[in-house]
């Protein structure tokens, strides 16, 4: 597990570059929204990382990414000591949409 501080510079960080997010780049930013996701949940902020993984999670769908759902996989894995109906419910809804 990351410390607090790194967390909270990854989150610092990932959100910089989302504010710059060049448009064509779309399976990118689904990949960058679910590792803010991951951060989120790391950092103990399990509303953020559900709100988060869910627009993660439509641009997935769209792309059919392997990779972005990894990392979705692993937000909800993360937030099941601190929420465990969120990470249920992430993880359905991922099995769901990426059927």
């Amino acid at each position: 597990l990351a410390s607090e501080t790194s967390v909270e510079t990854i989150l610092a960080t990932l959100q910089q570059g989302l504010a710059n997010w060049p448009p064509d780049f779309h399976r990118d930013l689904g990949m960058c929204l679910a590792r803010l996701a991951v951060a989120h949940a790391e950092a103990g902020r399990p509303d953020e990382a559900l709100t988060v993984a869910e627009h993660a999670l439509v641009i997935a769908a769209d792309t059919r990414s392997r990779r972005t759902a990894q990392q979705l996989h692993r937000a909800s894995v993360l937030l099941e000591t601190v929420a465990p109906e969120l990470a249920h419910r992430l993880r359905h809804t991922v099995r769901t949409a990426l059927r």
